[in-house]
């Protein structure tokens, strides 16, 4: 009697395991997929990480162009998104730099670097 109740608790454990692989396998699809539905489609604003695309996709436009008008208006596009993200680099670096600046003024006033509401 006591070896049947082993293989029935063995065999609950073994279909748990189961269950509990399956649904990791799948919550780690849904992660990737639900961080693709999240991205958003048509952003109110650029980042360096568009520019970054931008940059390729444009360049690799150039490279492959026939005619050499395309060619360079292609070029010219990369050359603009490269500057684009040199300027938000340098805004950001900027924006940076007056906060450490003016770190007790902003407190003062009820902002924190935490609380992320104070930040919009």
């Amino acid at each position: 009697m006591g070896g049947a109740k082993s293989r029935v608790s063995n065999a609950s454990k073994r279909s748990k395991s189961l269950k509990s692989g399956v649904k990791t396998s799948s919550k780690k699809t849904k992660t990737a997929l639900s961080q693709r539905m999240e991205e958003d489609g048509s952003p109110s604003f650029l980042n360096c990480q568009h520019f970054e695309k931008l940059v390729r996709i444009h360049s690799m436009l150039a490279m492959t162009a026939h005619d050499s008008t395309k060619q360079r208006e292609y070029a010219l596009d990369a050359h603009f998104f490269v500057m684009k993200m040199w300027e938000q680099s340098f805004q950001c670096l900027n924006a940076t730099l007056f906060f450490d600046q003016h770190k007790t003024q902003i407190e003062e006033l009820g902002y924190s670097a935490e609380d992320k509401e104070s930040r919009l």
